[in-house]
């Protein structure tokens, strides 16, 4: 009966009442119990769409949380290469003029490689002792 059950849940409404109708004239209970067992069968697929759409809405989320991340990773890159091209006194200049929030700075500062760091820290240091002052409060340089 389960597995009747489950067959009539794919079809058409009217298809599946005219079975249904057709199994009560030769047993009512029988076909009393299918009925019963198509409700539960219904729920079970309900549930398993509604789980299906929650399954695809956080698949998209992953998909947009890693293209993200890639995009990020580009940046840094980016940003890394651009800073090559530049002294510590320059790059310290711009993060200053930039406005960054402290936040900003350090993960900036963390684009480079620890040589660089630590010269741009010493500029901070000499040049913008607030700036570095902020820096040390929150762990860097120390």
């Amino acid at each position: 009966m389960d597995s009747l059950a489950a067959a009539l849940s794919y079809l058409s409404k009217d298809l599946s009442a005219t079975i249904i109708q057709a199994l009560s004239k030769i047993d009512s209970k029988k076909a009393a119990q299918v009925l019963f067992r198509m409700g539960g069968v219904e729920g079970i697929l309900q549930r398993i769409k509604d789980e299906e759409a929650n399954l695809r809405k956080k698949l998209n989320e992953l998909a947009k949380e890693k293209r993200k991340a890639i995009s990020m990773d580009i940046f840094r890159q980016t940003l890394k290469d651009y800073f090559l091209s530049m002294n510590s006194y320059e790059i310290a200049d711009l993060l200053v003029k930039l406005n960054l929030t402290i936040d900003e700075v350090i993960s900036t500062l963390d684009v480079l490689d620890p040589e660089k760091r630590t010269e741009v820290l010493e500029v901070l240091q000499r040049n913008y002792p607030e700036i570095f002052r902020k820096l040390v409060e929150k762990g860097v340089g120390s």
